[in-house]
């Protein structure tokens, strides 16, 4: 399996995970002691689905967030 697949499963497996957490408001975002991933929504046309890079957003993503449950 080349390196870019294997790029490509982990990145697959990390958002699944990080969706199914509990989301949380945006206010909540920093709390500390906590982890808490962003998800980005792009558009399909948007640079940046491609390269995953949001320095290549062309457009108004959707932004969700999910916190790691406390231990």
């Amino acid at each position: 399996m080349s390196l870019e697949r294997k790029m490509l499963r982990m990145r697959a497996q990390l958002l699944k995970h990080a969706k199914s957490l509990p989301q949380i408001p945006f206010d909540q975002v920093q709390k500390p002691g906590t982890v808490t991933h962003a998800i980005f929504a792009h558009d399909a046309a948007c640079r940046a689905a491609r390269t995953h890079r949001l320095t290549d957003c062309s457009c108004a993503a959707d932004v969700s967030f999910h916190r790691e449950p406390a231990e």
